[in-house]
């Protein structure tokens, strides 16, 4: 199986933390199954664009501030067609891959704090907060009401033997 994952950040990002080390082990367990995969992230000063990790391919655009709004262009060129599941880390802004993608999506929630929402962003919890979040609740439930969302309980008990899309 071909899987494509986004996140923000990759276990060799400077920044990298708990929810980095997670992905990485999942990914690297789907490369020891054999496997084709690849992980979309940021890029970070002098890393490398491309780097494979573990069996686990990194492919590192934009920046803490674009992969967000990047992250269309990068499955125009990279993704569409060449995958067959993509799985959307969302450990703050999701990327919204199911608006544009056409292969399956797994959202893949670590957590759901506000703080952590804004730490990477320009914006500041006290500005509009209440309304950001309204908007990003209500984007969330009507774009990925139809898929299935897999919690970290879910992913260590189901992965530890085989994905859950097939």
């Amino acid at each position: 199986m071909r899987i494509a994952c986004f996140n923000w950040r990759d276990i060799r990002n400077p920044r990298a933390g708990g929810a980095e080390v997670f992905v990485h082990q999942v990914l690297r367990r789907f490369a020891e199954q054999g496997h084709k995969v690849t992980l979309f992230t940021a890029s970070y000063s002098d890393s490398p664009e491309h780097e494979t990790i573990d069996g686990v391919e990194h492919m590192r655009y934009g920046g803490k501030f674009l992969i967000y709004p990047k992250s269309y262009f990068c499955y125009k060129k990279h993704i569409e067609g060449k995958y067959d599941v993509i799985i959307e880390s969302i450990n703050g802004p999701p990327f919204f891959t199911c608006l544009f993608a056409r292969e399956k999506v797994v959202p893949f929630i670590h957590q759901l704090t506000r703080e952590n929402w804004y730490s990477g962003l320009f914006l500041h919890p006290d500005c509009h907060s209440q309304w950001f979040l309204r908007i990003s609740v209500w984007y969330w439930y009507t774009s990925y009401r139809s898929s299935a969302i897999w919690p970290l309980p879910c992913f260590l008990q189901y992965f530890s033997e085989t994905p859950p899309f097939r």
